[in-house]
């Protein structure tokens, strides 16, 4: 029988091909033993890798087992990469070196024209391939699921992980396998060198989210009120299966994600067989085999790293001139570097060069251009009101995400919506895209969610005081402080206990009596939707309320803990059980005089009883405030030193315990003495808030 052999002459190896006849059918069963005698070693490399990652150290660890949460753990933690992270890196490479080695004669011109003179066709070669190189990747995964699973029946193990639990780091492992392999095919098809496959295979890869990055963050820096976090760049970046894998870290796929996985995986499939059957053998060795796909390479290239400098750019707070020529210089470099690989030489430059590139330049004027003068309208679009289910204006957006549908501390009234607008059509009149860029101002989010369901968010950098009275009426409004203050939401029959707690000393005092309970919450509401915005903001406190809840149905705990909250008023977690937090705030004055009839105050208050002294140094320069600042205490020879009751009292109801700004002297540094001359807390003054006995004294 007249037979020659598939491989290079070099190779040692040989198949049996029949000549005269052309095999087509999906696969060649000699090639394909072949590639799997050749690349063996590659799944027992993979197999032994798992191997001791996962059954090994689950048998190692059954003996050591402990009736902790953490040991328990300790399974279901190898089997969704927690403990086990390198698995990710096993992934993302195994397949990615299978395919570059079972696919290597498509870079190499004397093995490609040896493979292709043969009687096997291109349909047989690719199946071939495809489904031995997907092989070699799979069986040791297989082979180390049914082994998992095996000792999960016949030992202890049984007894922490679950067969599911197996199921799906088996599932979720080949998957991502696949993906990980088609890519490297599919970029395979589209290139000559091996080295340019490789990258451009990570490329493909981060493609979808880093593309989305790097546009989101340049409209950022030249569109005057687009804002990247309003619009959902996490699962923008969820795109990539790069990230997506990551993430599988804490957060396994979900079914909809393992459909488009499988969509994908299909789509990969059909297209790296469109384009080996159309791919030109003769371009092996070349950057791009399709050379219709030359311009795309070069101009994405060109235009992703002119991306790249726009956004560094706008991460140092360059002005819109600067960035516009920070995107020339950098497009000529990407320019530059895409054409000399192309070319495989730096001999690029040449009149057709000249007029491609300025050709690019004249594009992106214009959209520049379109941009700076909104063409679309973007910048200065408010809804009208009958348009608006929801709105919100302030400087918390961190309970909202674009196009998220979720309404929650959103205002709903139509005067607080259209409060709203009038906040955004006075910052429309009165600011500037400039104001983004200085350090000076405070991001405001404004935040409509319509009645067709689509979100419009924006973000200005901005000086609040001119906006105080919008905000002001606003946050004063009832509607505002439901939702800013979850206290308002709790009920007497809620609570298990109170607690309130000082700032210093650690005094706590409880109130559990159920009548005392729910007089004290009323007066805290009352206080709260009583006070005034400026009122709400006032500081210092002499301590903390906490209202320790009941366990509750989760969905009510869940609501109540994830509201809208400013640091005055925040849910938190108490063994177990939700706690919603209050501070006592100076204007809550009806709050202090109860607290001092029932005989509270005293047990959670630090009180000029518990302080012998109070020192105050005026700091004026850093070098006096360095050994303060890694010392905790005060000079007392350039200190003034008070023991009077009086006094004492005033220091504590004026000093705030954070550190006031260093950089603006005089700073006003106190410290407070128990009777033993030992310094047990100290602050500072705010120089328009000084005790009296500060503001005669002469330092």
């Amino acid at each position: 029988m007249l037979s020659t052999t598939l491989s290079s002459p070099k190779m040692t190896q040989s198949t049996p091909v029949q000549a005269g006849t052309v095999s087509s059918g999906p696969v060649h069963a000699g090639i394909f033993r072949h590639t799997l005698k050749r690349f063996a070693w590659i799944a027992g490399a993979y197999f032994l890798a798992l191997f001791l990652l996962l059954p090994l150290r689950a048998m190692m660890t059954l003996p050591e087992i402990k009736e902790t949460t953490f040991f328990v753990s300790t399974f279901e933690r190898m089997y969704n990469f927690n403990s086990e992270p390198f698995q990710i890196f096993l992934i993302i490479l195994v397949p990615f070196f299978t395919a570059l080695l079972v696919f290597q004669h498509l870079q190499n011109a004397t093995a490609s024209d040896f493979h292709h003179s043969l009687p096997v066709s291109r349909n047989t070669y690719y199946g071939t391939y495809l489904t031995a190189g997907w092989t070699i990747i799979t069986l040791p995964v297989v082979i180390i699921g049914l082994f998992s699973l095996l000792l999960q029946q016949l030992t202890a193990m049984g007894q922490y992980l679950s067969p599911q639990e197996v199921g799906i780091w088996l599932g979720t492992t080949l998957l991502m396998n696949t993906v990980f392999y088609l890519s490297t095919v599919v970029v395979g098809m589209f290139t000559g060198v091996v080295l340019v496959q490789g990258i451009f295979t990570f490329i493909l890869l981060f493609l979808p989210a880093g593309l989305a990055l790097l546009v989101v963050y340049n409209l950022e820096a030249l569109v005057w009120g687009f804002n990247a976090t309003n619009f959902g760049m996490e699962r923008v970046a969820q795109l990539s299966p790069l990230v997506r894998l990551v993430e599988v870290l804490y957060e396994p796929l979900q079914w909809k994600e393992v459909a488009g996985y499988g969509v994908f995986i299909v789509l990969l499939i059909l297209a790296a067989h469109w384009l080996y059957r159309h791919r030109r053998m003769e371009r092996n060795g070349q950057t791009i085999v399709f050379k219709g796909l030359n311009a795309l390479f070069l101009f994405g290239i060109t235009f992703c790293t002119m991306l790249v400098g726009g956004l560094y750019a706008y991460m140092i707070n360059s002005r819109i001139s600067w960035l516009l020529v920070v995107y020339g210089v950098f497009s000529l470099i990407g320019y530059t570097i895409a054409r000399a690989v192309l070319n495989k030489s730096l001999r690029i430059f040449s009149w057709h060069h000249y007029r491609q590139y300025g050709l690019y330049l004249g594009l992106m004027a214009l959209l520049m251009a379109g941009i700076h003068f909104d063409i679309t309208g973007f910048e200065k679009r408010i809804p009208e009101l009958d348009q608006i289910q929801g709105a919100y204006a302030g400087n918390f957006p961190h309970f909202f995400y674009y196009g998220s549908g979720q309404r929650e501390g959103l205002y709903q009234s139509p005067e607080n919506q259209e409060q709203v607008r009038r906040i955004h059509a006075a910052i429309l009149a009165n600011e500037s895209r400039q104001g983004n860029r200085r350090n000076d101002y405070r991001n405001m989010t404004l935040f409509y969610h319509l009645n067709n369901g689509r979100v419009l968010a924006r973000q200005f950098a901005v000086n609040e005081e001119n906006y105080e009275t919008y905000l002001t009426a606003l946050k004063e409004s009832e509607e505002d402080k439901r939702f800013t203050y979850p206290v308002l939401a709790l009920s007497p029959d809620d609570l298990n206990q109170i607690m309130l707690e000082s700032h210093e000393l650690q005094k706590v005092a409880y109130i559990q009596d159920p009548d005392e309970m729910a007089e004290f919450l009323a007066l805290v509401q009352q206080e709260i939707m009583e006070a005034s915005y400026e009122e709400l903001l006032g500081w210092p406190s002499k301590g903390d309320i906490r209202f320790h809840v009941k366990a509750a149905d989760p969905d009510a705990i869940e609501a109540l803990t994830t509201q809208a909250m400013p640091p005055h008023a925040t849910a938190e977690y108490y063994h177990g059980n939700p706690e919603v937090h209050v501070y006592r705030l100076p204007a809550f004055q009806r709050v202090e005089t109860w607290l001092k009839e029932k005989g509270f105050y005293q047990q959670a208050t630090v009180t000029a009883t518990d302080i012998h002294q109070v020192a105050v140094q005026r700091v004026q320069t850093e070098e006096e405030m360095e050994p303060i600042y890694h010392t905790w205490n005060l000079n007392l020879q350039q200190s003034l030193i008070v023991e009077e009751a009086a006094a004492i009292e005033e220091s504590l109801d004026l000093y705030s315990s954070s550190w006031m700004n260093r950089e603006a002297f005089p700073v006003y540094m106190v410290g407070f003495y128990d009777e033993n001359g030992r310094q047990v807390f100290m602050g500072t003054f705010d120089e328009t808030f000084l005790p009296e006995f500060v503001r005669n004294a002469a330092f």
